[in-house]
């Protein structure tokens, strides 16, 4: 599955636009990424991942398919110094 329609399934039903400014991006990049087939560069990747709950490397990987792979997010006592 390309990253183009791992981007479409995990914003539809969503507002893209609004998924867009959470990563810091223009209202319509995550609707050119999909409509255009075009690739991010690799910090534009990882903030969308972060704002998608998905990861980076599941996300840019053509060869990962549906579903997406989850990722732990860790709690504060996970970053704490024990």
């Amino acid at each position: 599955m390309i990253f183009s329609e791992k981007l479409q399934r995990l914003t539809e039903g969503r507002k893209r636009a609004e998924i867009s400014r959470a990563a810091g991006l223009p209202p319509n990049a995550i609707s050119d990424y999909i409509n255009k087939g075009s690739l991010p560069r690799l910090d534009t990747a990882l903030a969308l991942a972060k704002v998608l709950g998905v990861s980076v490397a599941w996300l840019a990987d053509d060869g990962k398919e549906w579903p997406p792979e989850s990722i732990k997010t860790p709690s504060p006592t996970d970053l704490s110094d024990r």
